[in-house]
């Protein structure tokens, strides 16, 4: 076994040269792959009991909650003022206000299919590196980008008949969402890869997990989960999405972006629209050909801009 897969997550990744992916680093995508595959189908059971933003809460606060012990392990003293600044951008790009746009796009749309339009993730990374962090595109991520695009408005707008699909307005929110992880990650690459993971996923859940549970409180959705049964029941899904799905899937995420790219972290994406698609097929969700062609189309983008990763998110 190599040595990095003995390094503790907290520690600074022992990486390959040039960031080159081991087993190891494909061991942690497929895992990745089927957590957060699963997430959206735990995020439908949770909208069974409790609105959209109580849903992201709960994600948001369990995960804090089980990230909380970590704190004796954070050098907070060595945690600069620039850190912090990044840090709270990656809080809340990357961890904070995705839940809230997913669970506001599946109260319209099948989990399946938030599920496909997540694999805009790896596109919205190389967008926002080359925009914000000076990355060069090369000319197939360019037309890896257009294709990945059209493909996600071909879900979006169209049902199987061709015709609009009104509902699938909804689906916008997850495009924003993508974008937000793309700011999260590249900001986490560029900015704070001289922190560990457990350290800016720690912080990360902290500064937004102390609101969110504010909110459940306030809400009464903390009252709900202890007397009404159905919120009861979607609690027990919102655990398994928080602690498993959050927490330590952020944790290997960040690990991922640290150790490797942020380009490879955001591959996971390839692999989750087939969990994500197999949980809707098992719950009876109405999957058409429109949604296998722009899944098609997405992830050949996403295949084309892997090519070649941009030169400072390596």
């Amino acid at each position: 076994m190599s040595k990095l897969a003995n390094a503790p997550l907290d520690a600074p990744p022992v990486a390959p040269a040039e960031g080159q992916p081991t087993p190891w680093h494909w061991s942690i995508i497929l895992i990745l792959s089927l957590l957060w595959g699963s997430s959206f189908i735990l995020m439908k059971f949770g909208l069974e009991g409790f609105t959209f933003t109580q849903v992201a809460s709960w994600r948001i606060f369990l995960a804090f909650s089980v990230l909380s012990v970590f704190w004796v392990r954070v050098p907070v003293k060595s945690i600069t003022r620039t850190d912090w600044k990044y840090l709270f951008i990656v809080a809340i790009f990357g961890s904070g206000i995705p839940p809230f746009l997913f669970t506001l796009a599946q109260t319209q749309i099948p989990s399946a299919v938030a599920g496909v339009l997540n694999s805009l993730t790896p596109l919205s990374t190389i967008i926002i590196g080359a925009f914000l962090f000076r990355n060069r595109f090369a000319t197939n991520q360019i037309g890896g980008v257009v294709l990945g695009l059209s493909g996600a408005v071909i879900i979006m707008f169209l049902r199987a008949d061709g015709n609009l699909e009104g509902n699938y307005l909804y689906s916008i929110p997850i495009v924003f969402a993508c974008i937000c992880y793309g700011i999260g990650a590249n900001t986490l690459k560029n900015k704070l890869a001289h922190l560990s993971p457990i350290t800016i996923t720690t912080v990360g859940f902290t500064i937004i997990g102390i609101p969110a549970g504010i909110y459940l409180w306030l809400s009464g959705a903390m009252h709900a989960a202890a007397t009404v049964p159905a919120a009861t029941e979607a609690l027990g899904y919102l655990a398994i999405l928080g602690i498993a799905g959050s927490a330590l899937a952020v944790v290997m995420y960040n690990y991922l972006i640290k150790s490797v790219s942020a380009l490879f972290a955001s591959t996971v994406t390839y692999l989750m629209p087939i969990v994500s698609i197999g949980w809707g097929l098992i719950y009876g969700e109405s999957i058409t050909w429109v949604h296998g062609v722009g899944m098609a189309l997405i992830l050949v983008g996403v295949w084309l801009t892997g090519r070649k990763a941009p030169s400072s998110i390596k």
